[in-house]
């Protein structure tokens, strides 16, 4: 014979009865009622539930630094800083210590501008190397980074058919500490720094 569900009600207390079960009691009164909530069990079929660790913000990141430098001696031509180039990063792991690694070339670049005396040309090459590390801030991750750019300039005027050429060669470097948000911004004398993450 197949034992059937029953359930029976008797002040106020549901007496829930199936087969190969047995029987449990439930209340329809609240015995709590007016007394604070107390904490649940972390434990669930014999497993204990643990927090997860939350990642650490600086761990698998990658990204780009955008530079832009002023291109020529602004008191010449009056040019803004111009973007030069996008600098690849990486952060590597090494147990709780985070270092950035990058670098690379940056664009080739060439600038005129005319004026009533006669034209001003700026031509840029270079590469770029990023060396820093990657830490916890007061409010999330922060790249210390430092910019080395090796550069090669050259300045030709053009004033009524005589030209000059002023070459210009150096390892002008930037040292930034940018708060890990897409699109963090530092500058400094002639240059921009722009921070583009992954």
């Amino acid at each position: 014979m197949i034992n059937r569900k029953k359930s029976f009600c008797l002040f106020g207390m549901v007496i829930l009865c199936v087969s190969l079960v047995g029987c449990s009691v439930f209340s329809n009164v609240n015995p709590d009622a007016g007394r604070s909530p107390t904490a649940t069990s972390t434990m669930a079929g014999g497993v204990i539930i643990t927090d997860i660790p939350e990642k650490h913000p600086c761990d698998d990141l990658s990204g780009t630094l955008e530079l832009q430098i002023l291109i020529g001696p602004s008191e010449v031509a009056g040019l803004k800083p111009t973007s030069v180039g996008e600098i690849p990063f990486d952060v590597i792991a090494d147990g709780e210590i985070f270092t950035i690694s990058g670098g690379g070339p940056m664009d080739y670049f060439v600038e005129t501008e005319r004026y009533e005396w006669g034209t001003y040309t700026v031509t840029f090459d270079g590469d770029a190397v990023i060396r820093g590390d990657c830490v916890l801030g007061d409010n999330g991750g922060v790249l210390n980074v430092n910019v080395e750019l090796i550069g090669e300039q050259n300045l030709e005027v053009n004033v009524e058919g005589t030209t000059s050429n002023y070459p210009w060669s150096g390892v002008p470097q930037m040292t930034v500490n940018l708060p890990l948000e897409d699109g963090a911004m530092q500058e400094g004398e002639g240059w921009v720094l722009i921070l583009h993450l992954k």
